[in-house]
């Protein structure tokens, strides 16, 4: 496999999801380079609706690509805020981009601080991924 993009300031998990706190002040969630790599080419996006309920390393949709569906684990507990409409439409979107047009749920989370406290940061999910 080729190199993968890991971006500083963003939280990691094991499932290579990715989750950070945009500039406004929303909570989004994507998955990682080195996922959307695994995958190949990301045909279909299955997700919560907005005011779901998610909880942190549930599942809570599915990501279909021409190599598997595989299940979207959340990183945090929580509300689904937002979907990404564009992401869900064009979901190359995600293989193109996905730190900046291919997320996927902005989520309202009330304890952030603590729930990152179990995810990795940039360093720590390089080291995971052997980078």
């Amino acid at each position: 496999m080729t190199e993968h993009t890991v971006l500083d300031g963003y939280f990691y998990t094991k499932d290579d999801t990715w989750v950070r706190k945009t500039e406004t002040g929303s909570i989004r969630f994507g998955i990682t380079d080195y996922a959307q790599q695994k995958l190949k080419r990301i045909e279909y996006l299955s997700l919560p609706d907005v005011g779901e309920k998610v909880g942190q390393f549930e599942a809570l949709g599915e990501i279909e690509s021409m190599k598997a569906v595989s299940e979207l684990i959340s990183p945090l507990t929580g509300q689904v805020k937002a979907v990404n409409g564009q992401a869900t439409d064009t979901p190359s979107l995600v293989n193109q981009r996905p730190f900046e047009t291919g997320w996927l749920l902005e989520l309202d989370c009330e304890d952030f601080g603590a729930q990152t406290r179990a995810l990795m940061d940039a360093a720590a999910y390089r080291a995971y991924r052997g980078q």
